[in-house]
């Protein structure tokens, strides 16, 4: 779920990576009726893990509002940062 929603969501990879990703896994989650309820999991996780971090950092703490308000929108672009 990780890897499809990194490529699907935030674009982290390029086709070619998910690509490969896809041949050794055997199946393209985002095929998966699923996907879209997992893949807000995911985005919440990745977001709340995020969270324990804004007071580092004016980056951090930015990303993280980055992420919450797209998060609320679901049309929002996803231009979210890895670090």
């Amino acid at each position: 779920m990780v890897t499809a929603t990194e490529h699907h969501s935030l674009g982290w990879q390029t086709k070619e990576q998910y690509g490969a990703f896809v041949g050794a896994y055997g199946r393209d989650l985002r095929t998966w009726s699923g996907f879209s309820t997992l893949r807000a999991v995911q985005e919440f996780n990745m977001t709340t893990w995020l969270m324990q971090n804004v007071s580092e950092s004016a980056e951090t703490a930015a990303e993280y509002a980055r992420r919450i308000s797209s998060l609320r929108n679901e049309d929002a672009p996803r231009d979210w940062s890895p670090g």
